[in-house]
């Protein structure tokens, strides 16, 4: 009976249900106006077929222009809508806006070294085009005078996390697509409440969706406990075009000597 209650009461459970809840209406209201003209009915095919040509014209995968062209053939009534809503790609001006201000402010800070690509090029031709690709692209330079440790597995990966937290003294930057409550994120979390008390600054990065397990106070808990936290395009209970963006990232930089 608690698992019952604790997962009706859910993020995900709540935002599921209001979500198709906002469909029911719009398919209903879609219907109803289909009965009242059929004029209504013939634009909303139109709609829907004209939206067929302009996604298989689309520079896109094959699968992905069969998958919403059966879907709009389907249900030609409501499949025009349906893609409109749920089919662009199209990023918002407002996120847009916001990824143009931070590389304005960010890429200054960057530290560019032609002369160690030049060595890369005497090395390989092609380790030297995908570099300058990375720069260029990615916004992430090359550097020299680095380390690479290769762990074989997670466990002893997470034993040389938790020794990089254990050892900051300036910040922690930290940024994962899933966080989940259990033995890992105990130890984890434990570690990072003691380094805020120290006066290290903790700065956390979660993707909603990735950790949608999470409980609903999950960020205001931390932020009361001393650490900066963010969490990335929450879910809200809309129909939304722009909820699939997620953020796949799993890093930690720890005073900007380990990563």
């Amino acid at each position: 009976m608690r698992k019952l209650l604790k997962a009706l009461t859910s993020k995900l459970f709540i935002m599921g249900v209001l979500i198709v809840v906002q469909l029911f209406i719009l398919f209903f209201v879609i219907d109803k106006l289909g009965k009242v003209s059929r004029g209504v009915v013939l634009l909303l095919e139109i709609l829907s077929y004209l939206t067929i040509v302009y996604i298989v014209n689309l520079n896109e995968n094959p699968s992905y222009k069969l998958a919403w062209s059966i879907l709009i053939l389907a249900m030609p009534m409501f499949g025009g809508v349906v893609y409109l809503i749920f089919g662009g790609k199209k990023i918002p001006k407002k996120l847009r806006s916001g990824i143009l201000e931070s590389q304005r402010e960010n890429i200054p800070l960057l530290t560019y070294r032609p002369d160690i690509r030049q060595q890369i090029l005497r090395v390989s031709a092609d380790l030297y085009k995908q570099s300058t690709y990375l720069e260029n692209r990615a916004f992430a330079p090359v550097y020299t005078n680095t380390e690479t440790q290769y762990y074989q597995s997670g466990e002893a990966t997470f034993e040389a996390l938790v020794e990089a937290l254990t050892k900051a003294e300036t910040f922690i930057f930290m940024e994962y697509f899933i966080i989940k409550e259990g033995y890992m994120w105990d130890v984890i979390h434990d570690i990072l409440v003691d380094k805020v008390k120290q006066g290290v600054l903790v700065r956390l990065i979660y993707d909603d969706i990735g950790s949608i397990k999470l409980p609903m106070d999950f960020a205001a808990k931390l932020r009361r406990e001393g650490l900066e936290v963010l969490v990335f395009n929450p879910l809200t209970p809309t129909l939304a075009i722009f909820m699939n963006n997620r953020d796949h990232r799993k890093i930690t930089v720890v005073d900007g000597k380990i990563g």
